[in-house]
């Protein structure tokens, strides 16, 4: 027998029954019907004759029954056949046989020599549960079941047959028993208990002074250029469970000079009614430049005979000296000259072989003209120039700005001056005022 096409199959399918077009009572009379509510009931009343047998059965071990006799009766399950398709005589039978009345076999025609009595199954299967047969839980936790295997010596692999009475909640505090038990084809069983205990959930703690929360204001850290922007102290705010808003009482302490390369720190500080404090460190890069030194290189080839001229841009970026080098002429001579944008030579050689030679130039272009002046045949050269040095300015890291605060006449460096003056009786907070002394610098 096959699963009709479109009746359910996986996980949940235990045995299939036919259900193809019965005769069946209707209002009085009988009518011809088929489909899920005819196999059903097979199996239901297949079940109430075997517990009929074995009124002693629980239904865990009836299913079992059922299950180890259909067709196939070979114990394997699969997604679209379950056990395979009940057997209403071979279940029966096997129910007669474990109640201890099964019926007279019919006397042979033929003698028959006396069958082998086969050994009795009185093995159980093992069931073993995975993970701990104890499992603490605090109220509120997710149970998650640490799952479980079965097999029998004969049966084979029985785990999809194991059945699991019991509840964990953890809704509430106690002691759980779950039991896990699973019974073989020769009706011997099997059972495993896992405990789950539950603890109440803590109490709540009791109101404990905490730390006020510090928090500074803008960035951490700050990177300034040398000479560069000013710094002006950013601040910080702080807050306090009991106290509520302290940042008019954090303390502020350091000192930053942006005229000096280095790295400054900036202190804060807040103690709250409890007397609990809370501090933090700003830290303040201020960083020089760094000087990067390079020179532009330029190189041409050129080939022909004797009068053969070529002619070349190149940019001086700085005043400073050009290095110009001729190679690969052979015996032949090569006249290189240098004009300025206003057409004024500023350099004239006449090379008869390699070698280099360095003249001064202003900031600006230049043309580059070569003439092949004397050669046997083509010639080859390569003209190469290396311009005048340029000196770059610049900083590892670009700034971090600052917070956009008031700044003041001339604050490349401030002290901050912390001073107590005493406590605030509304609130029992220790007051403290700040001063920013302006410091020139000479």
């Amino acid at each position: 027998m096959n699963r009709y096409p479109v009746s359910n199959y996986g996980d949940g399918l235990d045995v299939l029954a036919g259900w193809s077009w019965y005769t069946t009572t209707k209002s009085g009379g009988s009518t011809i019907a088929g489909g899920t509510s005819i196999a059903a009931p097979q199996v239901s009343g297949l079940a109430a004759l075997v517990w009929e047998l074995l009124p002693d059965c629980t239904n865990t071990q009836i299913m079992q029954l059922i299950r180890q006799n259909t067709n196939r009766g070979d114990g394997v399950w699969d997604p679209q056949s379950g056990y395979g398709t009940i057997d209403m005589a071979k279940t029966l039978g096997a129910a007669l046989t474990l109640s201890g009345r099964a019926p007279a076999a019919e006397e042979p025609k033929e003698p028959v020599p006396p069958p082998v009595a086969e050994e009795r199954d009185t093995t159980p299967p093992i069931l073993t549960l995975r993970g701990s047969s104890v499992i603490e839980l605090t109220e509120g936790d997710t149970y998650e079941e640490p799952g479980y295997s079965a097999s029998d010596d004969r049966d084979g692999d029985l785990t999809r047959s194991v059945t699991v009475s019991g509840t964990a909640s953890t809704a509430y505090a106690g002691e759980y028993t779950l039991v896990y038990s699973v019974m073989d084809s020769a009706g011997n069983m099997a059972e495993a208990t896992r405990t789950v205990i539950v603890s109440p959930a803590p109490l709540p703690p009791e109101d404990i002074p905490t730390e006020p929360v510090l928090t500074l204001i803008g960035s951490n850290p700050i990177i300034l250029h040398l000479n560069g922007t000013p710094y002006t102290e950013q601040g910080a705010n702080a807050f306090d469970e009991a106290d509520g808003d302290l940042s008019a009482f954090v303390s502020i302490s350091g000192e930053v000079d942006t005229s000096s390369a280095g790295t400054y720190q900036v202190n804060y500080s807040v103690t709250n009614s409890a007397g609990l404090s809370a501090s933090a460190v700003r830290e303040v890069r201020v960083l020089a430049p760094q000087e990067t030194i390079s020179r532009t290189p330029y190189s041409f080839s050129g080939q022909g005979k004797a009068g053969s001229s070529d002619s070349y841009s190149v940019t001086a970026e700085a005043e400073g000296e050009i290095e110009l080098t001729v190679s690969g002429l052979n015996k032949a001579a090569l006249a290189v000259s240098v004009i300025d944008s206003a057409g004024s030579e500023v350099f004239n050689s006449t090379f008869t072989g390699n070698g280099t030679q360095t003249f001064w130039v202003a900031e600006g272009t230049y043309r580059v003209e070569t003439t092949i002046a004397t050669a046997k045949g083509s010639n080859k050269y390569t003209i190469s120039l290396l311009m005048p040095e340029v000196v770059t300015i610049n900083f590892e890291e670009e700034e971090v700005p600052l917070v956009g605060l008031p700044t003041t006449d001339n604050p490349n460096t401030f002290d901050i001056v912390i001073m107590s003056v005493g406590v605030l009786a509304l609130i029992g907070v220790g007051s403290t005022m700040i001063l920013l002394l302006k410091k020139r610098r000479t």
